[in-house]
């Protein structure tokens, strides 16, 4: 319950910023600024930025990537295609220099469904081919449906499925690398 968790969470952030607890302070700035409402989009992405920074100067890969994820998934809610793809990037960059792979997928899922909505489809259909996403909640259901729906519109169902396999063949590195190459390319 939002109304709830809220005013728990401010003071869970203000406990740790008094007390110096930098080690715990990105999680609770990231818990507050999952809870906000859709109204204080600013406010969650100030703390989002102070998570990633806090993170950052301690070293702590892990937490900047998830930050980072979150800010993948909120730049979607904003319909900034641009930013949900650097963040996505940033994101699976992060988590395979920490752990060495790419949980699920769900970064590359992030990514294919910008490059899907930004018309990139062969991009997002390669790394529509790394998608091992355990969700089953009806938002996300939806949000994967949209994807492949658009992808085998445009692609059609054999140009798709090549796609796939092409992604589904790359391991964790060779993926990151593909993503970073035609992020890179979009900016130029």
């Amino acid at each position: 319950d939002p109304e709830q968790a809220i005013p728990i969470l401010e003071e869970a952030v203000d406990i740790a910023r008094n007390a110096d607890i930098a080690s715990d302070l990105p999680y609770g700035l990231l818990l507050l600024a999952l809870h906000l409402p859709p109204d204080e989009s600013d406010r969650a992405l100030a703390l989002l930025d102070e998570a990633a920074a806090i993170g950052t100067r301690l070293g702590d890969l892990e937490g900047v990537a998830d930050v980072t994820g979150v800010q993948a998934e909120m730049a979607f809610r904003r319909g900034d295609w641009q930013a949900e793809l650097r963040a996505a990037t940033g994101a699976a960059e992060l988590e395979f220099q920490f752990r060495g792979s790419v949980r699920f997928g769900l970064h590359f899922w992030r990514a294919a469904e910008a490059f899907a909505v930004l018309g990139y489809l062969e991009p997002a259909a390669v790394l529509w081919g790394l998608v091992d996403v355990p969700y089953t909640d009806a938002e996300a259901a939806e949000r994967l449906t949209g994807i492949e729906s658009a992808l085998r519109e445009g692609l059609g169902d054999q140009r798709l499925a090549e796609l796939k396999a092409r992604g589904a063949a790359l391991d964790a590195a060779d993926a990151v690398a593909y993503l970073r190459k035609e992020t890179g390319a979009l900016k130029n």
